[in-house]
């Protein structure tokens, strides 16, 4: 960072003289999101930092959920694994050579993501149940105000950062089209992979009942093939 430094005040025309006034700060990061892209971003700024290529760096993971691992640990439903093969799904530099399945569920994915996490100190960082809800470039200062609230608390709090990394999934906002007729279903719940309850006694739930599943992704097709035993009938559409 010291060339880096040493840069600045060549390009801003900084003088010897006023040189001693200049007081270098570790660079500050925001990241949003503790899955595998948040993860990754934190272990590569660890190691060039162990490696002697990265200078100061203060960053932060903020993870909105109640634990970090991204989708799989918001996704939960019936049945959810990888559509990749397992062997592909890992981070190059960290692999795992135990997989019991060849497309793992999400328990083992999981368990994957949080090991990594721990082995390199990366959990740390991390602040769970804080969700970012707006960060807003500062043109003439080059800084972030990054607002955060404290789903525990309600808090919120606004503070700057050199550097905002989005590291957001898509997988968990779920979409629920709008149908006709939706509304009369009361007597059963109406349900979304991506927002799976987890207090749901599913076999119980499904047992003996006609299920209509909307939608033949790769989580409509994982639900289906885990369900189908306890159901009366399944409607695809």
């Amino acid at each position: 960072m010291s060339d880096f430094f040493a840069m600045e005040r060549q390009a801003t025309g900084t003088t010897s003289r006023n040189q001693a006034r200049f007081e270098p700060h570790p660079l500050r990061l925001a990241i949003c999101g503790a899955g595998a892209a948040g993860l990754c971003l934190a272990y590569k700024i660890l190691e060039a930092q162990k490696n002697g290529v990265l200078g100061p760096v203060e960053f932060v993971l903020f993870e909105k959920e109640s634990n970090y691992t991204g989708t799989w640990h918001a996704n939960r439903y019936p049945g959810c694994r990888c559509d990749i093969p397992s062997a592909a799904y890992q981070f190059s530099f960290a692999p795992y050579a135990d997989w019991p399945d060849f497309y793992s569920y999400a328990g083992e994915i999981k368990k994957y993501f949080k090991t990594f996490a721990q082995k390199y100190g990366i959990v740390r960082f991390i602040r769970l149940r804080h969700k970012v809800t707006a960060a807003v470039y500062d043109d003439a200062h080059g800084s972030w105000a990054v607002t955060v609230e404290n789903l525990d608390t309600s808090q919120t709090r606004t503070e700057t950062y050199d550097v905002f990394a989005p590291a957001t999934g898509v997988l968990n906002n779920a979409y629920r089209p709008a149908i006709a007729g939706m509304e009369s279903f009361t007597k059963t719940p109406i349900l979304h992979t991506a927002e799976w309850p987890t207090d749901l006694d599913w076999g119980s739930a499904f047992k003996d009942e006609r299920v209509a599943v909307i939608g033949v992704g790769s989580s409509g097709l994982q639900i289906i093939g885990t369900i189908a035993p306890y159901c009366k009938s399944r409607h695809l559409r």
